[in-house]
């Protein structure tokens, strides 16, 4: 309820969807668009009763109040945000790649220990000549945020956080 799309291509809709065709001497697509995608929470609650599924009928779609600057200046605006959007989704992909890339490099040195030619047994199988294997509590203690009341806190560089947030450092 409340989803935009733009769509640029011939569709079918069912009745519980509210297609919108704009008048472009009027108004741009995509600042219409945009709007619309910001009001998205106003468009639910104006669709949200009773029902299970809430459905904004097209009356009430019709007489949603609109803002509808020039021309130019809706172009404008659209141009800016779709190029926002165009870079956040770029960052997005590149995003995945660095996460992939850092996964494989991950895997590559300590899971398949690339590099290494001398390996011997382990309760873990295969591991570097040097390496240990254990376990977690060989390394920390391990206590809920709570358990650490500021009383109990050595001051340090490293911060405090429990479920609420950050406590400190």
């Amino acid at each position: 309820m409340g989803k935009a799309i733009l769509i640029d291509q011939p569709t079918v809709t069912n009745q519980q969807i509210n297609s919108i065709i704009v008048d472009e001497r009027r108004a741009n697509c995509s600042f219409v668009y945009y709007v619309l995608l910001a009001r998205r929470a106003e468009l639910f609650n104006l669709g949200a009763g009773g029902s299970r599924t809430p459905i904004l009928n097209k009356g009430d779609f019709e007489r949603l109040p609109f803002p509808l600057p020039p021309l130019p200046e809706q172009r404008a605006i659209a141009h800016i945000l779709g190029t926002l959007d165009d870079k956040i989704e770029l960052n997005r992909q590149m995003n995945k790649t660095l996460e992939d890339m850092a996964q494989a490099i991950f895997k590559s040195w300590f899971i398949d220990f690339d590099g290494h030619t001398d390996l011997v047994e382990s309760e873990l199988g295969p591991i570097p000549r040097g390496w240990e294997a254990g376990h977690l509590s060989d390394l920390l203690t391990l206590q809920r945020g709570f358990d650490l009341p500021a009383s109990g806190r050595t001051p340090g560089p490293y911060p405090v956080y429990a479920a609420g947030g950050h406590h400190g450092l």
